[in-house]
């Protein structure tokens, strides 16, 4: 009796062992599909808090991330920006 559940013991933690050692297809595939919505939705997130300004001394554009947790300037052409969403400086 006792080497039938020696043995029930081996064979099941076995099975754990190998299902739980690699991801299935279909955890790969779940895993992917989450990250790929996650990482939408933080460009999406960003996207959302993009400013747009143009310096008229030097008539350069700038895109500005306005974001609690971090803050990014980048020029941008300013031709590529629609004039419903630049805002140029008010230089003294």
């Amino acid at each position: 009796m006792k080497r039938w559940i020696a043995m029930l013991c081996c064979v099941v933690a076995t099975i754990f062992f190998v299902a739980g050692c690699k991801d299935s297809e279909a955890q790969r595939t779940e895993k992917e599909e989450r990250e790929a919505r996650w990482l939408q939705s933080k460009a999406d997130h960003s996207i959302s808090r993009l400013k747009y300004i143009k310096d008229p001394r030097t008539n350069l554009c700038f895109s500005i991330l306005v974001h609690y947790e971090s803050r990014g300037l980048s020029e941008v052409p300013c031709e590529k920006i629609p004039p419903h969403m630049l805002t140029t400086a008010q230089v003294n």
